[in-house]
């Protein structure tokens, strides 16, 4: 049974033909009662031509009664006859179809191109006449043909560049391509010159990746500033290295939008500004103030914009040859590889937090991960260069003869106060006789619980009181053996004692482990 749904592109009736296949129809801008009306003569077509039998007389009252746009529908669906003295639609070529939709200049959510993206329509739109009869009709392209399409950009020849250095477009131009001419068709779609996308099939969504990533160290580009043959140039240079911009939106900077006393660059992007709040963000100048005092030195003063010279010229070539007259051979991503290098050195000096840097470069924090943040050798020496801290360790048991073996560390555990000093001499208190009269104590907590401090810390809280006292006396004595073993003397510990006492600080105990 045919039904009527509504959807963003509008009505469609939905109907299974006598093969069984589900079938559509977009009856163009009607009404829900419209719709609903022709599925219902619909199902009429298809039950007549199930059974071979003629039409009911209102349903062929109906069929005279509609316009041809609609007749002309249903006979592409096969379930009438053409009208005998029709003229024939109109169908558009090709040719036709494509140059009308680049001078239209509308993108699919209905804002103006921009010109780097009227540009990009122009490069598919020659790459599908290339690979197609310009002559032919739209109506006729299938999902065969946008296979093809995608299989002719694979094996076309282009120039060796170093960045197609195999003479053949890479992964992301032709995915690039491909989404364009399905844009295109998508329109086609939507204007009804034919029933579905031939493009709808492949594969179009852009990929982010490592391939072409490269630092280009400030050595390096001051040396190409140094061969720019105009301020222009330099300024221009510097503003893709040092500030981050696209490679075209230097190009409308203004003199009102360097903002000289809050030392930022008011930038408009045509890329983003169908976005909401990103038609315009601010850069800092920091880096780039040199540049622009010199080029506003030499400004007219009538002059409006930065680069008047610059504007309407061919950036990319040109600069290409003055990296190759600097003695350097062009880098992949010739342009976007200097924005990304100052995002990275912005990230590397911790310049704001990552957030803000990807707000002043002009795009998020994803993209900035995903395309254009680099891991370096540089990050490990950095790291490594700031001198060790405590280690921390999940060895809380270790390796038993290493320890052994290792040489007596002292243990800061060690409490000073201010108070006048006191002669430290044997008491009662919870510690032992050392040698020659040296006193070493206990702590109140260990002492409370029938341990040392050194049994405490080594996990051994068994035994009963008076066994683990003379075992922990046992244990002090072997550390003393072993300090003296190390060459420590008395004299020595008595030193460090005094030292103490002459800051104004009392030694109230020290332990002594072996590690």
């Amino acid at each position: 049974m045919a039904s009527a749904h509504k959807d963003s592109k509008g009505w469609r009736v939905c109907y299974i033909d006598v093969n069984g296949d589900r079938r559509s129809i977009r009856p163009g801008k009607i009404n829900k009662t419209t719709a609903q009306q022709i599925a219902r003569q619909v199902d009429v077509l298809v039950a007549s031509k199930a059974s071979g039998g003629t039409i009911e007389l209102a349903t062929a009252k109906w069929l005279g009664d509609i316009g041809e746009r609609l007749y002309s529908k249903l006979v592409r669906a096969e379930l009438v006859e053409p009208r005998f003295s029709a003229e024939p639609e109109p169908s558009i070529t090709l040719a036709e179809f494509l140059n009308e939709y680049v001078k239209t200049g509308i993108t699919q959510k209905g804002d103006a191109a921009s010109l780097n993206t009227l540009r990009n329509w122009r490069f598919t739109r020659n790459m599908l006449l290339d690979c197609f009869d310009g002559s032919r009709l739209v109506e006729s392209f299938t999902v065969a043909d946008g296979k093809a399409f995608r299989k002719w950009l694979e094996r076309r020849k282009i120039p060796v560049t170093p960045r197609t250095p195999t003479g053949k477009m890479n992964e992301t131009s032709i995915r690039q391509r491909v989404g364009n001419a399905k844009s295109m068709f998508s329109h086609a779609v939507k204007e009804e010159l034919l029933p579905s996308n031939p493009f709808r099939n492949q594969v179009s969504s852009l990929r982010a990746g490592e391939d072409g990533k490269q630092n280009i160290p400030a050595e390096i580009i001051d040396k190409v500033i140094a061969t720019a043959p105009t301020n222009e140039w330099r300024l221009l240079i510097a503003l893709w290295r040092y500030a981050g911009l696209r490679k075209m939106e230097p190009l409308e900077l203004t003199w009102n939008d360097v903002l000289w006393a809050e030392r930022k660059l008011r930038v408009r992007s045509s890329k983003t500004k169908h976005h909401s709040g990103k038609g315009m963000r601010y850069v800092p100048s920091r880096d780039v103030e040199s540049y622009l005092s010199d080029a506003f030195a030499l400004a007219e003063e009538s002059e409006q914009y930065l680069f008047p010279n610059l504007r309407l010229t061919d950036v990319f070539h040109r600069f290409q040859s003055i990296v190759e007259d600097a003695g350097f051979t062009p880098w992949p991503n010739l342009i976007k590889n200097l924005r990304l290098s100052c995002e990275n050195d912005w990230l590397t000096a911790n310049e704001a937090p990552a957030h803000v840097i990807a707000a002043w470069i002009g795009h998020s924090v994803t993209v900035q991960n995903n395309a254009y943040a680099i891991v370096s050798d540089g990050h490990f020496d950095q790291f490594n260069s700031r001198g060790n801290t405590t280690p921390k360790s999940g060895n809380h048991g270790g390796n038993k003869a290493a320890r052994i073996d290792a040489k007596p560390q002292k243990v800061a555990t060690v409490v000073a106060t201010e108070k006048p000093h006191k002669t430290l001499k044997p008491s009662e208190n919870t510690g032992f006789q050392a040698f020659d009269g040296y006193f070493i104590k206990k702590s109140v907590g260990a002492e409370k619980h029938g341990v040392s401090d050194v049994a405490a810390k080594s996990g051994n809280h068994g035994g009963n009181h008076g066994g683990n006292q003379h075992q922990n006396s046992d244990r002090f004595a072997h550390f003393v053996e072993q300090l003296r073993a190390a060459g420590f003397t008395v004299e020595q510990i008595q030193a460090i004692d005094a030292a103490m006492v002459g800051a104004g600080l009392a030694l109230v105990a020290t332990e002594w482990v072996s590690e």
